[in-house]
């Protein structure tokens, strides 16, 4: 008889376990979906859109070259993927860095490093971090063998596209006299 309640008394505190078990699981998923909510509205955000020049340089051992390349690792991918993490580029304009005006300057090989090198890109820019506090914040999510040198905002891109158009004509205007 004493057993019979034992064991009564058992299954009592299995079950009450059990359904506080469940409690605390849906208390953890109501807990999951809030912050999923409240990540989604601080995407949502409008924040506006700023075009930078991105120096950095790189110990290219590790990878298969400069440009973006999805069936390998690539300094690009890498650099891309940071920005991402670090919320400079929108989750829509992920993967697809001609939305972003994303340029480059050069390209390297496989296995080859670059002490320094540029591209240009247009980046989510945040009111509270000056460029400085972006460049540490990307520097941060990067691998150890890529470094962010410099952060600039190009306020000028028209007379950069000007200074181009007129070194070309220069160029050619070389080749041909």
């Amino acid at each position: 008889m004493e057993k019979k309640i034992e064991e009564e008394k058992k299954t009592e505190e299995e079950k009450s376990n059990k359904e506080e078990e469940k409690n605390d699981k849906n208390i953890e998923n109501s807990k999951t979906e809030n912050e999923k909510n409240e990540n989604q509205k601080k995407s949502k955000i409008k924040l506006p859109k700023r075009k930078y020049a991105i120096i950095h340089g790189y110990s290219g051992h590790n990878y298969s070259g400069n440009q973006k390349n999805p069936s390998v690792k690539t300094i690009e991918g890498e650099l891309e993927k940071c920005l991402y993490e670090g919320g400079f580029i929108s989750e829509c304009n992920y993967g697809c860095i001609q939305k972003i005006d994303w340029m480059r300057a050069s390209r390297t090989d496989k296995g080859v490093s670059a002490v320094m090198n540029v591209i240009s890109v247009k980046l989510h820019k945040y009111p509270d971090l000056s460029e400085n506090d972006m460049k540490n914040k990307i520097n941060n999510l990067l691998p150890n063998d890529i470094k962010i040198l410099e952060l600039l905002k190009l306020v000028i891109d028209l007379i950069l596209k000007i200074i181009i158009i007129i070194e070309n004509i220069i160029i050619l205007y070389l080749l041909f006299v």
